[in-house]
């Protein structure tokens, strides 16, 4: 026995060497994307063709710009085709960085027509509206990828609605083993309401990638504030302006304003019509301070205040840093202003 392990140790000191060139491969290759562009592809009437349509994507990179819009059919088009420079100016308009993609193919026939990116089918959907899904039940992709986007949200099952594709449900009913791990990587950003996912599933030591991208249509429920009646741009918002209320609202554009005392005393950007809810970027602080004025600086360090005058040397809003100087001085300072016409600049550790 002792005799027989000395004679394979040579042979499993290659296989371990092999192993680890092979691991240091595909560790030096992880931060790699590969673009291969399809020679067919369909659409559904109404889509324009996504990048994760007409071609085959691996590792991050490429896989994080699968949502990228190539092209949209136009009216009474039957066929249309994406070229690989398509990708590429489509891609450079994102940014993308070509020093971690490799584009390869020629040319994508793009079929469009009633045939969905998965199967032909007579339905539109399977759900005429979002849901919520029920995450008690047996584990699968789709109660996998619900769990997933409420994360991203960052809220509870039961203020989550999402609508599938009936084209997905194949995937998306598939029962998740033992055996079985799913992997799920967001091929889109979580601000907007429709949002793409790719999805691998692997059962013991095979592989089976999805060749299209799952997408989901998404609402959350959270409270929200709305103006009771219009505010003209400029104007500043009060109590008696706003409501806060419980909706359910897709997320797109930005962030609304969850807390009327976030909303109050702010000053309106644009004109806020009745009934609208606030959004972060449809407000802004009231200015504190022009250009030239006298600000009242309170200077703290410890249990120790101290008052100057010093001229500010830009605008500034509440809230905002503004570099002032005081009155001889050469050298100025930056503090913060808190109301008009008054500065903070703490001086503690």
């Amino acid at each position: 026995m002792i005799e027989r392990a000395l004679k394979l140790r040579p042979r499993l000191n290659l296989f371990v060497a092999a192993l680890g060139l092979l691991v240091g491969a595909a560790a030096a290759h992880a931060d790699l994307g590969v673009i291969e562009l399809n020679p067919t592809a369909k659409v559904a009437a109404g889509d324009p063709a996504l990048l994760g349509d007409v071609a085959t994507l691996s590792g991050a990179p490429a896989l994080a710009l699968a949502s990228t819009v190539l092209r949209k059919a136009g009216i009474g088009t039957d066929v249309m085709e994406i070229t690989t420079g398509d990708i590429r100016t489509a891609l450079t308009a994102r940014n993308a960085n070509w020093g971690r993609l490799t584009l390869r193919g020629s040319v994508c026939e793009v079929r469009v027509g009633d045939a969905a990116r998965r199967q032909a089918t007579t339905k539109m959907r399977v759900d005429a509206a979002p849901i919520t899904v029920d995450l008690t039940g047996p584990k699968t992709v789709r109660t996998r990828l619900a769990a997933l986007v409420g994360r991203m949200f960052d809220v509870e099952n039961e203020d989550l609605r999402v609508r599938f594709d009936e084209r997905d449900s194949l995937l998306l009913n598939r029962p998740i083993g033992d055996g079985a791990r799913v992997e799920i990587q967001p091929a889109s950003s979580a601000s907007s309401s429709r949002m793409a996912f790719v999805i691998w599933v692997y059962e013991g030591e095979s592989l089976e990638p999805t060749s299209e991208t799952i997408r989901v249509d998404v609402q959350v429920r959270r409270p929200v504030v709305i103006v009771k009646g219009d505010i003209r741009r400029g104007d500043a918002v009060t109590a008696g302006d706003v409501s806060v209320e419980t909706r359910w609202m897709a997320p797109v554009g930005a962030a609304p304003i969850t807390d009327a005392e976030q909303a109050v005393g702010m000053r309106a950007r644009r004109k806020i019509v009745s009934g609208s809810v606030i959004r972060v970027d449809s407000v802004e602080p009231p200015i504190a301070c022009e250009r030239g004025d006298l600000v009242k600086v309170h200077c703290v360090s410890g249990g120790v205040v101290v008052k100057a005058w010093a001229r500010a040397q830009a605008k500034a809003r509440d809230g905002e840093m503004v570099e002032l100087l005081m009155t001889g001085s050469e050298k100025s300072f930056q503090a913060r202003m808190t109301g008009r016409g008054v500065a903070v600049m703490n001086l503690a550790g």
